[in-house]
């Protein structure tokens, strides 16, 4: 059974890979949206600075596998310069564009929060794994009414040098007389060795002190899911935005012993306000 908890204070610490990605995702989307909408978006482009701030509350496992949830305030701002460099503490830091034909890429140094022992009985004793930096590349690129998106993550800092794919496949409708943007995606993650033994393994020194058997994974998937997004237009500069993410673990990640849960759910809402 699922357990819920409330934390009154925001520790970017327990801001876990993927609900930073998909808050960066998110604000991409309201932020490619919100430009194409407003008033005087052909202009747009002599704007140097432009950006969003805002805050909500976030729904969140513990830990990847845990079966208690947190629930937290969470603020959000996301930066960027002519369009093409953007600054956010979810995103990271980096540049997006895109090509006569219709490619958008993108790249950048982003951040893997890591996870902390006591987050859940199952960690104890399999120690912390710590903060690392990663280099984000993306691409995504329309087949008809569709959009089809690969992420890639890559540590180059940090507790292990590994990285984790995600594809995607999306589609988005506004509904015009609700002033109301809808997008639902598939995705699927794929995980490197270092990476999915950094977090669902167990070395036999983590065995002898967690009392956890001994698990051991290769590359390979490590979860598909479906995702919705909701954002209402308020007024040319505010928005309210609903997300929803649902991931079903599967193959060896799913049969990890630190696994509590062979899936998770991930929720928000949030007010923002474009400049």
């Amino acid at each position: 059974m699922k357990s819920f908890s409330t934390t009154s204070i925001l520790s970017v610490r327990h801001c876990t890979r993927w609900a930073a990605v998909a808050l960066g995702s998110c604000m991409l989307l309201l932020s490619s949206h919100a430009q194409q909408g407003r008033p005087g978006a052909e202009s747009a482009s002599t704007v140097d600075w432009s950006g969003q701030y805002g805050g909500g509350v976030m729904v969140k496992p513990k830990y990847e596998g845990s079966a208690s949830y947190d629930v937290w305030p969470i603020p959000y701002f996301d930066l960027k310069y002519k369009e093409s460099f953007y600054l956010s503490p979810y995103r990271g830091i980096g540049y997006e564009s895109e090509t006569e034909g219709g490619l958008r890429y993108g790249v950048g140094i982003g951040f893997d929060f890591g996870r902390d022992e006591e987050d859940g009985d199952r960690l104890t004793g399999m120690g912390d794994v710590d903060f690392s930096g990663l280099l984000r590349l993306g691409v995504e690129f329309d087949v008809g009414a569709a959009t089809v998106g690969l992420d890639l993550r890559q540590a180059v800092t940090g507790e292990h040098s590994g990285y984790e794919l995600q594809a995607s496949l999306g589609k988005s409708h506004f509904i015009r007389q609700w002033k109301t943007l809808v997008r639902v995606s598939l995705n699927a993650t794929y995980g490197s060795e270092d990476y999915l033994q950094t977090y669902f393994g167990v070395t036999p020194e983590q065995s002898l002190r967690s009392g956890n058997p001994v698990y051991e994974l290769d590359s390979g998937m490590r979860e598909v899911g479906v995702s919705t997004l909701i954002v209402h237009s308020l007024s040319k500069d505010w928005s309210i935005l609903f997300l929803a993410n649902y991931g079903k673990f599967i193959a060896d990640v799913a049969d990890s012993p630190l696994m509590e849960a062979d899936d998770r759910f991930f929720g928000g809402a949030f007010v923002v306000r474009r400049f």
